[in-house]
């Protein structure tokens, strides 16, 4: 029995959303475009070989670590 692409989508996104909720915490961010260019922190993150989530990621530990502040 197949099951056509479209039904196969809904269900990989249902178990897409149960797996997400239960391994990560989602923070939303947003950038004022009169003060960072988001195709700058694109290329910033391509330069240094990771996806943008892992360069964000990588500056808060960064400051985090900075500040001594405990995760």
């Amino acid at each position: 029995m197949t099951v056509d692409k479209k039904t196969r989508n809904r269900q990989n996104s249902a178990s897409r959303a149960r797996y997400e909720a239960k391994a990560y915490d989602k923070i939303y961010i947003r950038l004022r475009k009169d003060d960072f260019d988001a195709d700058v922190v694109r290329a910033a993150a391509e330069r240094a070989g990771e996806s943008v989530n892992a360069y964000i990621v990588g500056a808060i530990r960064e400051r985090m670590t900075r500040e001594e502040v405990d995760a």
